[in-house]
């Protein structure tokens, strides 16, 4: 798990083209929003505080925040259980996401990286 959860961090900090699929459909990931979810997976307060931020407008402070810190949680300690909670704060922030919002690209970067993570 350790080595898929760094391969991701490193990959996605250096700009890798990165997309993902919702409903069947593929969307490509904002080069800016995968980068930035590749530093707070690597440990970057910065980049997981920025990271935060920009979902506060979209989903509210609370599962901004929550997210943030499980990425940054399961970057520092790449364990079942850490990659559990990201999920679980993935699908919180998700759910916070009012009808007929569009999905951030820092969420799309969020899915991209999680879904990489089960391989």
């Amino acid at each position: 798990m350790a080595a898929n959860v760094n391969g991701v961090a490193t990959s996605f900090a250096a700009g890798a083209n990165v997309s993902t699929t919702i409903n069947g459909v593929r969307v490509s990931v904002p080069q800016a929003a995968s980068q930035q979810v590749g530093q707070v997976l690597s440990g970057d307060a910065g980049a997981t505080t920025a990271f935060g931020t920009a979902l506060t407008g979209s989903i509210g402070a609370g599962p901004a925040g929550a997210l943030a810190q499980a990425l940054a949680t399961l970057g520092a300690t790449p364990t079942f259980d850490n990659l559990v909670a990201a999920v679980a704060a993935y699908n919180a922030a998700v759910e916070a996401l009012p009808a007929g919002t569009a999905v951030p690209a820092e969420l799309l970067a969020a899915r991209a990286a999680l879904g990489r993570m089960y391989k």
